[in-house]
């Protein structure tokens, strides 16, 4: 057996999978769909040269760090699980190049994911996401990010803007309200006055933030500067604060406005699709970054803190 190259378990009644899985050393290919198993062994991250795992429709809720640490692992399938989270452990999987885990129940996905470079094809459909990650631009092999049925889901990092496909279908990501920036930085409808036509993304129900978006900047900003690493280093500075509050302390995302920069922790911003940036636009954005890594070209989704910062750098723009 130590010769198997590929191993097909699908549609079975199978419960669990040995961890003695390791010793089929030249294993590329596992199928186990289809079958009611709620974990996966650590120990398939032994296997040198799997390339490819398929678990869909299982019971699965959370998946074994050491799956990640699979050299050759390029394409994992686990549709239709009862995954809750992704660990922050995928940053080991440098190979990985499609990731398929539509139908479960993730919240989120870990900023790693950020750091894999050869991921092309990511689809998270049908999950509870209420974010993306933020900062996309070092993935330059990305092609495709499906999101559709999230319907928490509402704001697009303006990272993805350069990918040939991007599915958010089914939610709360909205293009059909246009707005154009009036002299007094006031949304006026849409017409033809030579403004920047913007389209609007769902703002937030209430202009005051949520009182965990606020906790976050204040503990951001009072305590970054004695840790730049935040929140990497922040523990061993700080002890007493628990370890599972640190992720919260990762911005999601930071207000475009060269002028603010504030980081944005949750979910309370404000969006908006311009279309067609040109060089000149771009270059009012330099201080954010955007302007080296953003097609002239394409349209792009641009985040704010507050409705000011947003009235600021899209009145700007309107010239």
């Amino acid at each position: 057996m130590r010769n198997l190259k590929e191993l097909y378990l699908h549609s079975n009644s199978l419960e669990y999978l040995p961890s003695e899985l390791s010793d089929l050393s030249s294993l590329e290919i596992l199928n186990v769909a289809c079958n009611r198993l709620t974990s996966l062994p650590a120990s398939i991250g032994k296997l040198a040269n799997l390339r490819s795992i398929d678990f869909t429709q299982n019971k699965i809720s959370r998946l074994p760090h050491g799956m990640w640490e699979a050299p050759n692992l390029g394409k994992v399938v686990g549709a239709s699980n009862e995954l809750l989270t992704l660990s922050s452990s995928i940053i080991h999987c440098q190979s990985l190049h499609t990731l398929i885990l539509d139908r479960n129940l993730l919240m989120e996905l870990p900023l790693q994911l950020t750091q894999l470079p050869n991921l092309t094809y990511l689809s998270v459909c049908g999950n509870r996401l209420t974010t993306l990650p933020s900062d996309f631009s070092a993935l330059t092999k990305l092609k495709v990010v499906y999101a559709d049925g999230n319907p928490c889901l509402y704001s697009i990092p303006a990272s993805l803007a350069g990918i040939e496909s991007l599915g958010v279908q089914g939610c709360n990501v909205s293009f059909s309200h246009h707005a154009t920036m009036g002299e007094d930085g006031e949304e006026e409808e849409e017409e033809n006055r030579g403004g920047c036509c913007v389209l609007k993304i769902r703002a937030p129900r209430e202009p005051v933030p949520p009182l965990m978006e606020l906790a976050a900047k204040m503990l951001h900003e009072n305590l970054r500067g004695m840790s730049p690493q935040l929140p990497w280093s922040f523990h061993s500075v700080f002890p007493y604060i628990p370890t599972s509050l640190l992720p919260w302390l990762v911005p999601r995302g930071r207000c475009v406005s060269p002028s603010c920069t504030r980081p944005v922790f949750f979910s309370h911003h404000y969006s908006y699709l311009v279309p067609g940036l040109t060089f000149q636009r771009l270059t009012i954005l330099s201080e954010a970054g955007y302007s080296d890594r953003l097609p002239s070209d394409l349209s792009v989704c641009l985040d704010f803190c507050s409705q000011h910062c947003a009235h600021t750098v899209l009145s700007l723009l309107k010239t």
